[in-house]
């Protein structure tokens, strides 16, 4: 064996371990990290579209009522809108499970 090629081969087999040592930690921090901040961002971003579009739709059913089925009389599409949501909200509380009693 050639005294040369000795440290090269230690160092061969340092930066293999040190390469062995990032993948590992790659693998089992960095991944998961990732995985739950796309899965929080992603949720945030859903959520801002779902509650736009949901506030646009009332928007929308709002002024549609408005203009095209009860003319001059607002007091009617409020009062259709209020009896759907009160009607949403009660099935809603009633779908609940109340959680247990804490000790």
């Amino acid at each position: 064996m050639e005294p040369s090629s000795a440290p090269k081969d230690l160092v061969s087999r340092l930066l293999g371990a040190l390469d062995h040592l990032t993948d590992l930690l790659n693998d089992r921090i960095m991944r998961p990290l990732t995985l739950v901040g796309r899965t929080v961002a992603y949720g945030f971003v859903l959520l801002v579209v779902g509650l736009t579009t949901l506030f646009l739709a009332l928007v929308f059913l709002k002024r549609f009522i408005d203009i095209y089925l009860f003319a001059g009389h607002q007091w009617i599409s409020f009062m259709i809108l209020g009896t759907l949501l009160v009607g949403l909200g009660l099935v809603v509380w009633r779908r609940r499970r109340p959680q247990r009693l804490r000790k």
